[in-house]
């Protein structure tokens, strides 16, 4: 099962210790259009990403899954408020990293 996959990620995450690990999107497989069913998805996911080592940061780059193919401020502000900005830059080891919401960048007419 996916939580099974998450699980060996998670494993492998801690034993390689890693500077940051970032997940590119769809933390999550139900659309913003059902609330229950993401919430129910969204618990899960955390359940198991907080395994990850306190030390190791957690990315989270927001998918068509977690704000809809056609995002719209309440499906934007919903993944802000469960995941975080969907723009923001950090550094790593002298690296600027960029982290944005390109679900916008094809389809930004609700939005």
């Amino acid at each position: 099962t996916e939580i099974d996959i998450v699980r060996q990620g998670v494993e492998r995450i801690n034993k390689l210790r890693p500077k940051f690990v970032i997940v590119c999107g769809d933390m999550i497989n139900a659309f913003p259009d059902n609330v229950k069913k993401q919430d129910e998805q969204i618990e899960a996911f955390y359940r198991e990403m907080s395994k990850i080592h306190k030390e190791i940061p957690l990315v989270c780059v927001c998918g068509n899954h977690d704000i809809g193919n056609q995002p719209d401020r309440t499906s934007i502000e919903r993944y802000k408020k469960k995941f975080g900005s969907d723009f923001f830059t950090f550094w790593v080891g002298g690296v600027k990293c960029i982290v944005m919401n390109s679900s916008l960048y094809k389809d930004d007419s609700k939005a």
